[in-house]
This record gives structure tokens, sequence and C-alpha cells, in this order.
């Protein structure tokens, strides 16, 4: 655990929910869509199939936004169990010194005249590891982390599912109003 890999389970589990969510998000606004095309011309009188199709849109339009506001926060996973990995992963600094000089050399005597000058450069790479033992609390709040979120994603994908149904349940009930909301015959 202390290397800081990532919890396959956990991680493949969040990515199929999520992407549940975002097929469950565009059916919902494609049935509100279908919905809004069935709305007849603005006439006077007999509008009560027009609410009803106005109700049922805003029912979906409704579970689309909770729907989303679930999806938008399973990002939230990542940064509570990197925080919580912080304290048992092992800490590695590295630190470089560089130092660059120059030296001046000037021969004189039997030799011949002239200035030379040399450059050199030294460098030094230190590499600190320091793995200090984690704490058992450390260890267990980063389990904790991960079974809190298997059980949320449990949750939020049974709350997918049941936004769907009660989606379909609606649709269902009013289907004939949804169809034809200004009725089957012309009020005469």
């Amino acid at each position: 655990m202390g290397s800081g890999k990532k919890n396959e389970l956990i991680c493949g589990h969040k990515d199929r929910v999520q992407n549940s969510l975002w097929k469950t998000i565009e059916l919902l606004g494609e049935l509100a869509l279908w919905i809004s095309l069935q709305v007849p011309m603005i006439e006077d009188g007999n509008n009560f199939g027009v609410e009803v199709q106005g109700y049922a849109i805003k029912r979906l339009q409704d579970a689309k936004k909770e729907l989303k506001t679930l999806a938008d926060g399973l990002k939230d996973y990542h940064s509570q169990r990197a925080t919580a990995m912080k304290d048992i992963c092992e800490k590695e600094s590295t630190s470089m010194k560089v130092t660059e000089g120059e030296n001046e050399t000037i021969s004189k005597g039997g030799e011949k005249d002239g200035n030379t000058t040399k450059k050199s450069q030294d460098k030094d790479k230190t590499v600190t590891t320091s793995s200090d033992r984690a704490l058992e609390d450390a260890i267990e709040l980063v389990v904790a982390t991960d079974v809190h979120w298997f059980f949320h994603l449990r949750t939020v994908a049974s709350q997918a599912a049941e936004v769907l149904q009660l989606a379909a349940d609606n649709i269902e009930k009013n289907k004939g109003k949804i169809l034809k909301p200004k009725g089957s015959r012309p009020m005469y």
C-alpha cells in the first residue's frame, strides 16, 4: 500500500458507475426532448395534456440535474484517497548541488608567455529517501476511504436506476396525455 498505487477495484467500479450515470443523463435528456416535440401549438382551452407534458419534462430535467451532481461528485474519491495516502507513502526527496568555477593559469619563464583560462563544472546529485513506518491509523484511513467509496458507488448506481425507473413509470402512466395532449377527438 505504501507504493501509492490506485485501488483498481474501486477505480473500475467508479468508471462503470460514472459511464452509467452519463448514459442515463443522456437518455433522460432524449426523453425530455421527445416529450417537448409532442407539445402542440398553443391554443385557448383544453391544455391539461400540455400541463402533463410540462410536468413530465420538469421531472426529467430535475432527475438529470440530480444525476449530474452525483456524477460530478465522483471525482472526490481521488482527492480523498490521495489525502489519506499521503501519510503512508514513502517520501523521496532529491537535491542537486551544482558548483561552477573558473581557474586562470599564467605561464612565465622558459615557457611561452600567454594566458590560459580553464573552466570546470562539478555536479553533485544527492537522492535522499526516508521511509518511516506508516501509522496503523493512516493505513486504516485508506482502507476506510476505499470501503466508504465502494458502498457510495453502489448507492449512486441504485439511485441512477431508481431515477430511470421513476421516469419510465411517469411516462408510462401519462403516455396518453404525452402523445395526445389535446385528446383523441376535437372538442366541438
